[in-house]
């Protein structure tokens, strides 16, 4: 079992801001606002020995949620519990069909032929489980993702206009290269997954799996959720 016990945690697992304990709600959020796909995805977690009665999510305003306690919150006390086979890990990812087949082609561990191979493994775990759909056991976990269409990898050229002069640009560019370098890697290395997923799919899942991991340890070892 694997306790979290930090409200950033909780917000990176819920893709939300944090509100601390203590600090007064906005009179405009409310949890009775939130798209149903919460709920549904809340009583998923719950039915599947998850634990969160301390805190609930609230709608603040259109496509903001923040994440709220419901009651005093003492030092040390666990607002999140959640069991390890809800957890994606970097080691289940390894576990999945293609996450061997990587470890096999010698493209993971280590960064000595991928840019991110850490992130590789996420994304592609996460789009072996996306393609199962209701048969993924994360499919409720899935309904609730947000888009990344509005990451700057997708910026338009009007919008890197704004950025003319900012080392950012830099930055965006070196992630975009990294992406397709990795996706090509991983195809030629791997027919099988380039005959699947296409460049976009590995682009918009790593968005997902780079903006909201983090690193824990859990029995002690070091791994990424």
């Amino acid at each position: 079992m694997f306790k979290l016990t930090k409200i950033l945690t909780i917000a990176l697992l819920l893709s939300s801001s944090v509100q601390g304990a203590g600090i007064e709600a906005l009179d405009v959020a409310s949890a009775a606002n939130l798209d149903p796909k919460f709920p549904k995805f809340f009583d998923w977690m719950r039915a599947k020995g998850a634990e969160f009665s301390k805190i609930e999510l609230r709608e603040e305003r259109s496509s903001m949620r923040g994440m709220y306690a419901v009651e005093a919150v003492k030092k040390g006390e666990t607002l999140l519990f959640v069991p390890d086979h809800l957890l994606l890990s970097l080691q289940r990812g390894l576990d999945t069909p293609l996450g061997k087949v990587m470890t096999e082609k010698r493209l993971v561990p280590g960064g000595f032929r991928l840019n991110a191979p850490t992130m590789a493994v996420l994304a592609i775990g996460n789009l072996q489980e996306i393609s199962l759909g209701d048969a993924s056991p994360f499919a409720n976990h899935y309904i609730v993702q947000p888009g990344v269409e509005d990451f700057p990898v997708y910026f338009t050229e009007q919008e890197r206009a704004y950025l003319t002069g900012s080392p950012f640009l830099d930055y965006v560019d070196t992630e975009i290269e990294d992406i397709r370098y990795d996706y090509a890697l991983i195809a030629r290395d791997m027919p099988e997954f380039g005959e699947k997923y296409s460049l976009d799919d590995y682009k918009k899942a790593k968005m997902l799996v780079i903006s909201r991991n983090f690193g824990v340890t859990m029995k002690g070892v070091e791994t990424n959720l």
